[in-house]
């Protein structure tokens, strides 16, 4: 169940005062399959001691799928099919039965050392005997066929003989620590469906059960959670990371109660990282972001006093101690520069950037929201750089690109061997793409498929290669199955003419490579024939790969230019573009595609995370890895691959257009009627609108206008002398400067 925290009830209650978002287009088609049921949480208790709540469980669809065995003998599996459900436990091993469960994430309280768990004996919705549970399989890549087909099957038939029941019923609800994101510590929750016996070949589902926590540990914070100062209005956007935790609402509802301090800096929202080849771009970046009131600061690389350092050791060390000792923390990160000029870290052999985003080194889940400009030269820079301002200053004045989306993606036909129901796909791609399509099909907007299917990856011949059935053995939407005559042919040019007629958002969801997609196919070569202009997309580019940039420093001896950093670089292309380094696993993909569009649309995955939308591309990438990890666990090696991996290549606090920007226009001048040594009160006409004081690009006071004014209590003390200058902001508009009918130097009167 989606939550509404007091601050997100804040921002809704602002926004129906006069700044809610402008509405999506009226007709809205009819997404082609129903919602799925889902996990139901009813919330007892929560606070800084525990947590305690109802879970209910949606009915699970069974699915007969049978599978030829190592002996030759085909065997009817049943699968399990749970909509937001966990069943990637490995641990347990590969060709183990396969047993649902959810996963969902818990904040705990400073000091806590472990939680304690009771659970009631859970409500039982069916018994069933003679059932053969699909085993776990080792789980595929989104690469090309030729090295990553699907495994073969995996069958442990010792296992199967095992009478006892999984899990153990003093195991159905258990806790992990998973560290701590932004001073928040995390637990992993684990529940457990039902159980199972392979041996007696028998099935127990459980309607709810009713599971209560209790906080073990140090209690000097008073089950306090988080400082109050974590939640200063220049870090809520930070707070998003918050989301995805169970008990948000006792999180940031009663927080410890800290007196901001005076520290040595300022500090500042936003810090753009640069070598000083590329300063120009970045002042230029910079210069916009104060206008539209984000507190921006740029460094750059080298050995002098005052710049960051040349090694990303050196860099890295910059970043936490702007963290660290500034008044203001850091909430985004930009690399302006490719890995010549910026390295990147390596874990294993995968190039990241993950470790300039984590403020120690005990934690893998990021503090900030990071982003990389992968470029060689100051006019490569320029260019990117003037894309993103154009799309955030001057964006197309074109209804129908903030109304059209198009979503690639590759029926891979089809599983064969004994028994198997003809055209069921090897993948996941169509059905997590169908998934968020519905998604965007409810908000009313226009979704282009182009999808495409072939036998490239199947093992052994396909006698049947109409698409009919997802991964799971479930049908088709009636729109895809073959009554419709759906053709499945999209191609090259479908994407290129989608992208040349405008769209707001492009999701590919297949293989892929360093050089683009494989189906449907689009590479680096055909970026040359893109001449979209301003009609810059944001791109998902979920595979493998696509994302790689660090050739010149992974020793790999590549030289060219690849996928996500060309269509950034170009003029056109894409302004953002969120993608991988290496080749990527299957299902975390689709986890964090997923977690992508429930970040924007909330409503995508009603039962995890809050109500309000994330809009800012390094939130939507942290959002949807902690998205990732409440699915699959934070000690899964494919979860800590997927942490590394994936980046935001452009600027992580630019927002995703998803509608007219130019329906509401903010005013630009305001009138300040009261100044005084802490706070400023500023009347301004639009409800709603944030209005925020920087003095030279460093944070002062940011609040909200509500019945026509602004109260902004003053963070940081102002300098003498220095021009304090306000900017609105307004979710889906245009941020401006605002002119005064006097100048706002100090010093000012005091009462």
């Amino acid at each position: 169940m989606k939550r509404s925290s007091f601050m997100r009830a804040c921002i809704l209650a602002v926004a129906a005062l006069g700044l809610a978002s402008p509405a999506a287009p009226t007709a809205a088609p009819t997404a082609s399959a129903a919602a799925p049921p889902l996990l139901r949480t009813a919330v007892r208790a929560a606070d800084g001691n525990g947590y305690s709540a109802t879970f209910t469980f949606p009915e699970a669809a069974q699915v007969t799928l049978t599978r030829e065995v190592a002996s030759g003998q085909p065997l009817d599996f049943t699968r399990l099919v749970l909509p937001d459900s966990a069943t990637d436990n490995t641990e347990q091993g590969i060709g183990t039965p396969e047993m649902p469960y959810y996963r969902r994430i818990v904040a705990v309280p400073p000091g806590t050392t472990a939680i304690s768990v009771t659970y009631d004996t859970p409500k039982v919705r069916d018994q069933q005997s003679n059932v053969l549970l699909y085993p776990i399989q080792e789980l595929p890549v989104d690469e090309g066929p030729d090295d990553f087909k699907d495994k073969p099957f995996q069958y442990d038939d010792k296992a199967y003989l095992n009478r006892a029941y999984i899990p153990d019923s003093a195991k159905l609800v258990t806790t992990t620590p998973l560290g701590k994101v932004r001073d928040l510590q995390l637990y992993a929750l684990d529940i457990a469906v039902g159980q199972y016996s392979a041996g007696l070949k028998e099935l127990i589902l459980f309607s709810d059960i009713t599971v209560s926590l209790s906080f073990v540990g140090d209690r000097s914070f008073d089950g306090k959670f988080i400082d109050s100062a974590a939640l200063n209005p220049f870090e809520d956007q930070a707070s998003n990371t918050y989301a995805g935790v169970i008990n948000y609402e006792a999180v940031v509802q009663n927080p410890r109660i800290t007196v901001f301090q005076p520290r040595i800096c300022f500090g500042s929202e936003f810090l753009i990282v640069t070598p000083p080849a590329l300063r120009t771009a970045a002042d230029s970046l910079r210069s916009w972001k104060i206008d539209k009131g984000i507190s921006t600061v740029v460094v750059e690389t080298g050995s002098a006093s005052g710049q960051a350092g040349t090694t990303k050791e050196q860099i890295q060390q910059y970043i936490r101690n702007r963290f660290s000792t500034c008044a203001i923390r850091l909430s985004y990160v930009l690399l302006l520069g490719d890995a010549e000029h910026i390295p990147p870290f390596y874990r294993g052999s995968t190039g990241t950037d993950l470790d300039y985003s984590l403020m120690d080194n005990a934690d893998i889940l990021p503090d900030l929201a990071l982003g990389r400009i992968p470029v060689d030269t100051l006019e490569q820079a320029q260019v990117v750089v003037n894309k993103i301002i154009k799309y955030e200053k001057n964006p197309p004045f074109n209804t129908a690109f903030y109304r059209n989306a198009s979503i690639a993606s590759f029926f891979q036909c089809c599983q064969t061997g004994g028994g198997v129901a003809a055209g069921t796909d090897m993948r996941w791609f169509i059905e997590t793409s169908e998934l968020v399509r519905n998604a965007m099909l409810a908000k009313g907007y226009t979704v282009q498929r182009i999808y495409t299917t072939n036998t490239d990856y199947a093992s052994a011949a396909v006698a049947d290669t109409t698409p009919r059935r997802y991964y799971n053995g479930t049908s088709l939407p009636a729109e895809l199955a073959p009554a419709s005559g759906f053709a499945w042919n999209g191609s090259t040019t479908d994407i290129v003419n989608a992208i040349n007629a405008g769209r707001f958002l492009v999701l590919h969801r297949d293989h892929g490579s360093k050089g683009g997609w494989g189906d449907p196919d689009f590479h680096t070569g055909d970026l040359d024939s893109l001449t979209n202009g301003n009609l810059t997309p944001v791109v998902f580019s979920v595979n493998c790969s696509s994302g790689y940039f660090d050739n010149e420093t992974d020793g790999s001896g590549n030289t060219g230019v690849y996928f996500a950093e060309k269509m950034l670089r170009m003029e056109g292309g894409a302004v953002g573009v969120l993608g991988d380094t290496r080749d990527s696993p299957t299902v975390q993909n689709n986890t964090l595609t997923r977690g992508f569009f429930d970040a924007i649309w909330p409503s995508t995955l009603p039962s995890y995370g809050g109500t309000t939308s994330i809009k800012r591309l390094g939130d939507i990438l942290n959002y949807a890895k902690t998205y990732m990890v409440s699915e699959h666990g934070i000690g899964n090696s494919n979860v800590q691959f997927e942490l590394a991996a994936w980046h935001v290549y452009g600027d992580p606090t630019m927002e995703i257009r998803t509608s007219n920007p130019y329906i509401l226009t903010l005013p630009i001048s305001t009138v300040i009627k009261l100044k005084e040594t802490s706070r400023w009160v500023v009347s301004y006409p639009q409800d709603g609108a944030t209005i925020t004081a920087l003095q030279d690009g460093l944070p002062i006071g940011r609040a909200k206008v509500v019945n026509g004014q602004a109260e902004i209590a003053f963070l940081n003390s102002p300098e003498d002398g220095k021009e304090i200058t306000l900017s609105a902001s307004g979710e889906d508009a245009i941020a401006t400067p605002l002119y005064q009918g006097d100048r706002a130097f100090l010093p000012i009167i005091t009462n």
